[in-house]
C-alpha cells in the first residue's frame, strides 16, 4: 500500500517550529531602521544577508582606527570611522553609529580615544554577538523551512 501524506508521523526533532527571528531581539540594532530596511531591500532574508556581510566586511575595524589613531595617521582613522558610522546607520546599528560619530568628530582635536574606542568596541561587540547568534538560529529556520518543503 503507497504511504499517502496522512499516514506518515513527523519525528518528534522534526515537530519543532521555529519562528522567524524578530528584529525586536537583536540586540545592538534599531528596530524601524531593520523593518525600513526589510522595505527596501524586499525581504528578511536580505536583511540578515546584508547584517551578515557587515560583520564581515567590518571585523577588525576598532582596532584599524586605534592603530591608524597611535600611528598618527588621524585622517585614515576618520575615514575608517566615517564609514563605520555610515554603514552602522544604514543597517539600524544606531549605538555603534551614534559611537563613531562622536569619534569621528574628536579624532583631530583630542590626543587620546582610546576610552571611546572601548566603547566602540563594547558596541562592536554587542553587534558582533547579536548577528552571529542570529545568524545561527536563522539558518536553523531556514533548514527546518528546507526539511518542511
Amino acid at each position: 500500500m503507497a504511504d499517502t501524506l496522512e499516514n506518515k508521523s513527523i519525528p518528534a526533532a522534526q515537530e519543532t517550529h521555529f519562528q522567524p527571528v524578530p528584529y525586536e531581539s537583536l540586540t545592538g540594532f534599531d528596530t524601524a531602521g531593520l523593518h525600513n530596511l526589510e522595505f527596501m531591500l524586499g525581504s528578511k532574508d536580505k536583511v540578515f544577508s546584508t547584517l551578515k556581510h557587515f560583520i564581515i566586511d567590518f571585523n577588525g575595524i576598532v582596532d584599524e582606527i586605534k592603530t591608524s589613531f597611535h600611528a598618527q595617521q588621524k585622517e585614515v582613522a576618520r575615514r575608517k570611522l566615517h564609514s563605520l558610522k555610515g554603514t552602522a546607520a544604514i543597517v539600524g546599528a544606531n549605538t555603534l553609529s551614534i559611537l563613531a560619530a562622536e569619534i569621528e568628530a574628536q579624532v583631530f582635536i583630542s590626543e587620546n580615544i582610546d576610552h571611546q574606542l572601548t566603547d566602540l568596541n563594547v558596541a562592536w561587540q554587542t553587534v558582533n554577538n547579536t548577528v552571529s547568534t542570529m545568524s545561527v538560529s536563522y539558518t536553523h529556520l531556514r533548514a527546518h523551512e528546507t526539511l518542511m518543503n
